[in-house]
C-alpha cells in the first residue's frame, strides 16, 4: 500500500498487486487495513496517468460479497455517538457499585464495530486495567464458540449425522446406559442426562484442600495435568473423570434440562471423528484461517496468563486466584479444554466469529 504521491508507483511496477492510498493518515490507514482483508469494498480507480504498467483510471473494483466486521463511528450506521456514550456511565455505575471490577463493552450494526472499549481494572485492587485486548475466559459461551461450531463443520463435511447415536462416535458409550441415545438428542438437551457432576468434591480434603495423592505443586511424572498456577493433578484421575461421566444415571424422562455432560461428550465425538483435539480441530478450522489472535483455550501455556482477567478468588477447591486457567473445575481436571469450557477472547474476536 502506498500511502502518498501516487506518482512514486512508478518505482513499484514489478509489484504485482499495489493499493494506492494517497495520504498518510490514521483513517487512510484503517481503510486501506479494512480493504485489503475483505472488509470494505474498492472501488476507486487511478486518478492519473504514472506509467506503462500504471495508467489513468487503471484498478480493480473488489466487492466482497459477504464482508467481514468493519470498524466506523456510529453515525454510519444510523446511531448516536451522544447516546452510546451513556454506555460509559452504565460501566462506571456497574463497577462503583461493585457488580465487576472491569469489563468490555462492543457494540456490532450492520457488519460494522461502532463501539469497543475497555472499562476498570482486573481487579478492585484497580493494578492492571481491562483494554479492548484483555481476554476473558467465555465459560459456557465455549459449546457455541467451539464444540457445537465443530460439530456443523463435521456435519457439513458428512463426517457426523445428528440423527444417529452418539456411541457410534464415541464407542466409549456402547456398554452404557447412554448407548442409544441421538446425537440431536444431546445437543438439545433432551437427552435425560444429569446437569453436572461435581467431580472436584472427591478430591479435596474437610478443609476444601486439594488431597496430596492427588495433586502436587510442581509438575512431576504421574502428575502432568494443569488445574492451575503451581497445581498438577495426577493424570491417572482424568480417566476418573470420563468414567463417572460414561457411567452417571440418566434421569427418568428425556423433558428439556440444561446438561454441561451434552458438550463433554461432544468434544469426544469431535476428537474421535477428527482425529484431534478439539482445540486443535477448531483453531485449524476457524481460529486461525480468521485470524483470530485473541481465542484459544489455555492461554496460560502461551505465556498469556497477564493477559487475561481472573475471574475468582478459589476458596473451595484450588484455593488460589484463578487467572488464565479455566475457571470450570471439571475442565481444569481434564487440562483446560473441555466442550462446555475452556475457551478465552476477547469481546472482538468473539464479534469476529459471530459474524461469520
Amino acid at each position: 500500500t502506498v500511502f502518498g504521491n501516487p506518482y512514486s508507483i512508478k518505482y513499484f511496477d514489478e509489484v504485482p498487486t499495489l493499493m494506492v492510498a494517497y495520504t498518510e493518515d490514521a483513517m487512510a490507514q484503517e481503510s486501506a487495513a479494512e480493504a485489503w482483508f475483505g472488509a470494505a469494498d474498492v472501488t476507486g480507480r487511478l486518478s492519473v496517468n504514472v506509467s506503462p504498467a500504471a495508467r489513468y483510471r487503471q484498478g480493480k473494483m473488489f466487492i466482497p460479497e459477504q464482508k467481514r466486521l468493519s470498524y466506523d463511528l456510529p453515525e454510519s450506521v444510523g446511531m448516536s455517538s451522544d447516546t452510546l456514550a451513556l454506555l460509559d456511565t452504565l460501566a462506571q455505575e456497574m463497577i462503583r457499585t461493585g457488580a465487576t471490577p472491569g469489563c468490555q463493552i462492543l457494540v456490532v450494526k450492520d457488519g460494522k464495530v461502532v463501539w469497543n472499549k475497555g472499562y476498570g481494572n482486573y481487579t478492585y485492587e484497580q493494578t492492571q486495567p481491562v483494554t479492548p485486548e484483555t481476554m476473558f475466559d467465555l465459560a459456557s459461551v465455549t459449546k457455541v464458540a467451539a464444540t457445537t461450531l465443530s460439530a456443523m463443520k463435521l456435519v457439513n463435511n458428512g463426517q457426523l449425522a445428528t440423527t444417529r447415536p452418539l456411541s457410534d462416535y464415541v464407542p466409549e458409550l456402547l456398554k452404557t446406559n447412554k448407548k442409544g441415545l441421538l446425537v440431536n438428542e444431546i445437543l438439545a438437551h433432551q437427552a435425560g442426562l444429569q446437569p453436572w457432576i461435581p467431580f472436584y468434591k472427591n478430591t479435596i480434603d474437610s478443609n476444601k484442600m486439594p488431597l496430596s495423592r492427588l495433586y502436587r505443586s510442581v509438575q512431576e511424572p504421574g502428575f502432568s495435568i494443569p488445574v492451575a498456577q503451581n497445581l498438577w493433578m495426577k493424570d491417572a484421575y482424568r480417566d476418573s473423570v470420563w468414567q463417572q461421566i460414561y457411567q452417571s444415571e440418566l434421569r427418568p424422562d428425556k423433558a428439556y434440562k440444561y446438561s454441561d455432560l451434552t458438550m463433554y461428550l461432544m468434544s469426544r465425538a469431535v476428537r474421535n471423528i477428527s482425529g484431534k483435539p478439539l482445540e486443535v480441530f477448531a483453531a485449524e478450522q476457524f481460529y486461525r484461517p480468521m485470524g483470530l489472535q485473541y481465542m484459544m483455550y489455555n492461554p496460560w501455556e502461551k505465556g498469556l496468563t497477564n493477559a487475561c482477567a481472573p475471574t475468582e478468588q478459589d476458596g473451595y477447591f484450588r484455593q488460589q486466584k484463578i487467572q488464565g486457567y479455566v475457571h470450570d473445575m471439571g475442565a481444569a481436571m481434564i487440562g483446560g479444554v473441555s466442550g462446555h469450557a475452556g475457551l478465552f477472547s476477547n469481546a472482538n474476536d468473539l464479534a469476529k466469529l459471530f459474524q461469520m
